[in-house]
């Protein structure tokens, strides 16, 4: 009976501590600031994030040219982990992160998926970046397979070579 309570008393521990992610900062939309040259790229500048949905508790980050109205893209960014969470649902957090191949890519997609994400973000001059992080070389936008903008970034120590679907950008956030 004692094994049964502790169980029991540890799940509900794991459960609430998900599930009791509070907001402590103000929130923000995270938007594109274009880099580099911009005549050809200037369809990738000042876009807003938004989470596209791909399967049950799956998204990625993709973007649009105005704010979703019904708060998808809202978030904040939990200052003491640096996680950056969108307000999706109200029973638990959704997190961005970012994922790791094994095929020696250049880039990588980004998510936002039903969980904390991943921490170690702050905010800068430069807009969202990820300190201490040598592997992290910045935000890219491509049109790639949702017909519409996606977000990814890109591994520090690859050339910054582009298709033309693509293009180099910051995250800022517009505070609301």
């Amino acid at each position: 009976m004692k094994l049964f309570f502790a169980v029991f008393a540890t799940l509900l521990c794991l459960v609430t501590s998900v599930s009791a992610i509070k907001n402590t900062t103000r929130q923000f939309r995270l938007r594109t600031k274009l880099l580099g040259p911009t005549y050809q790229r200037a369809q990738f500048n000042n876009l807003y994030v938004y989470s596209y949905h791909t399967g049950a508790g799956l998204s990625d980050a993709c973007f649009d040219t105005a704010p979703i109205p019904n708060g998808n893209g809202a978030a904040f960014l939990n200052k003491t982990s640096g996680n950056v969470i969108f307000n999706l649902s109200p029973d638990f957090p959704w997190g961005l992160s970012r994922t790791y191949d094994t095929r020696y890519n250049q880039w990588e997609s980004v998510t936002i998926n039903a969980g904390e994400g991943e921490g170690g973000y702050k905010f800068n001059a430069s807009g969202l970046v990820r300190p201490g992080d040598n592997s992290f070389g910045g935000w890219l936008v491509c049109d790639w397979a949702h017909a519409t903008p996606q977000l990814f970034w890109r591994y520090a120590y690859y050339p910054k070579n582009l298709p033309r679907s693509c293009a180099n950008v910051e995250l800022h956030p517009v505070y609301l």
